[in-house]
């Protein structure tokens, strides 16, 4: 298990290129996947949350999803960044020893 820490900058621009005032912006989705499939939202942040800090992430590799949704509700496409947790347990023990007389 691992403390999963994701950060992100805010768009300056619209997908037309002309400028996007942060007062348009609503709020931020981040959602995150264990398979890259299937996605579960870890929250909803207003235009002053720029990090958020997923507790406890499974070993694996891991794809975080993020979107910007602006006041009238449209919303970006996503961008997304994956990393693997390694784990790094000891290995288990061993599962027989015996003793023998010689």
């Amino acid at each position: 298990m691992a403390n999963l820490r994701i950060n992100w900058t805010l768009p300056t621009t619209r997908e037309s290129g002309k400028a996007l005032p942060v007062g348009d912006i609503k709020h931020v989705l981040i959602e995150l996947s264990a398979d890259g499939t299937n996605f579960a939202p870890v929250g909803t942040f207003p235009v002053t949350v720029l990090t958020t800090e997923v507790q406890d992430v499974d070993f694996g590799e891991w794809t975080v999803k993020g979107r910007v949704v602006d006041v009238k509700d449209r919303v970006s496409q996503p961008v997304s960044a994956s990393i693997v947790i390694a784990d790094e347990t000891p290995p288990g023990v061993l599962p027989t020893l015996t003793l023998n007389l010689v």
